[in-house]
This record gives C-alpha cells, structure tokens and sequence, in this order.
C-alpha cells in the first residue's frame, strides 16, 4: 500500500514537469552604458533629448545619468538614436549632439503551443555611430538579463 501511494504522488508530481517554462527573457530594450574616455569608469551625462526612429516621440532626461535604456525598432532591422547631451570636457560644460545607429537580425522564437512566441533581437552590432570614440558592443543579444549591451564612451 505504501509503494502504491508513493507511486500516484510520484506521477502526479511528474505531471508537473511535462509543462514548459513560460520563462522568457527576449525583449527590445537596448541597454546603454556611458562610460569615461579617459578612465573608462562610469560616466555622468544630462540628455536634454533624445530622438529615436521610427517614432515621432522624444525622449527626455531630467537627472545627469551614466546608462540608458532605450527601445529599438521591434519591426525593423535598423534603429538610429540621435542624443543632445550636456557633459564636462576639459573643465567646461558642454552641449553636444551624437548619433548612432544599430542593427540587428529578428526572429520569432515559438517557445510552445501554451507559451506562444517571443522575439528575439540578436547580432547587435554599430553600423554607424558620430562619437569621437567608437562604440564598442559588450552584448550583442538583447535579453532582460543584460546588464549593457553597449559602451559609449563621452
């Protein structure tokens, strides 16, 4: 009677384990860091806007930051950001306006029947970037568990 016992509360946890996890870390955020030219240490800067394409909206800061995350285009294969920003170069404040632009491959990842599908965005890469120091991308796969996927160095 015991093994009986024991072998439905068996199967019945077993049951459990036949359903997929619904876990999904795809998304469009893009997560810039800012970091120092120099030092290569995180970095300050206050965006008095920042346009993005494929949407009219602008976007606006009103506390200096060293990251940002911003959305990419989910339908497209290309997003470019254009910054207006206020940092310090050799003591002074200065305004500065910069612009890079992103590409990435989409796919449409079907995670089960009960699940649905998810979108992910992957091979990040700058094709076209106006700051005086590259770019360089740390992560080219944007995932909820990124910490950066890329560096901009002001």
């Amino acid at each position: 009677m015991r093994f009986f016992l024991a072998g439905i509360i068996i199967l019945l946890l077993s049951t459990c384990l036949s359903e997929p996890d619904c876990l999904v870390t795809a998304t469009n955020n893009l997560r810039i860091s800012l970091k120092n030219g120099a030092t290569g240490t995180a970095q300050k800067a206050l965006f008095s806007s920042i346009k993005i394409s494929g949407t009219s909206a602008t976007f606006f800061s009103t506390d200096s930051v060293t990251a940002l995350i911003l959305p990419v285009d989910p339908l497209a294969t290309r997003t470019t950001f254009k910054f207006q920003y206020g940092t310090v170069l050799n003591s002074k404040p200065v305004i500065r306006t910069d612009s890079i632009t992103v590409t990435y491959a989409t796919q449409i990842v079907i995670i089960s029947p009960t699940c649905g599908a998810a979108i992910y965005h992957t091979n990040l890469a700058v094709s076209a970037a106006s700051f005086v120091i590259e770019p360089k991308v740390v992560n080219s796969q944007l995932s909820t568990r990124a910490t950066s996927n890329i560096e901009i160095k002001l």
